[in-house]
């Protein structure tokens, strides 16, 4: 479940992932952003990431990175991930 709050400068992100097993766990992954320059286009954003299962495994993480907004529905990200390292890829939007 996503559940995004934005405006025209802000964005407010946070996801929800819940295991089907208790052993599967759960997740809390979160993010905030803004949008910078005229058109909006570039937003700059950090980030968490939690993780915890019933066997006592607790992953805490951390992130923050950049995306670029090329069209209505495709935009290119870069980010570092505490757990992953660096990364990047295209998004899409719908």
């Amino acid at each position: 479940m996503v559940l995004p709050l934005a405006n025209t400068r802000y964005r407010f992100s946070t996801e929800f992932r819940l295991g089907l097993k208790a052993d599967h766990g759960n997740e809390v992954e979160a993010y905030f952003g803004r949008y910078i320059g005229k058109t909006q286009w570039f937003m700059p954003f950090i980030g968490f990431d939690y993780h915890y299962n019933r066997m006592g495994n607790t992953d805490k993480e951390y992130m923050a990175g950049l995306r670029y907004i090329m069209t209505k529905y495709f935009s290119l990200s870069t980010h570092y991930d505490s757990d992953m390292g660096y990364g990047g890829g295209i998004n899409l939007t719908y």
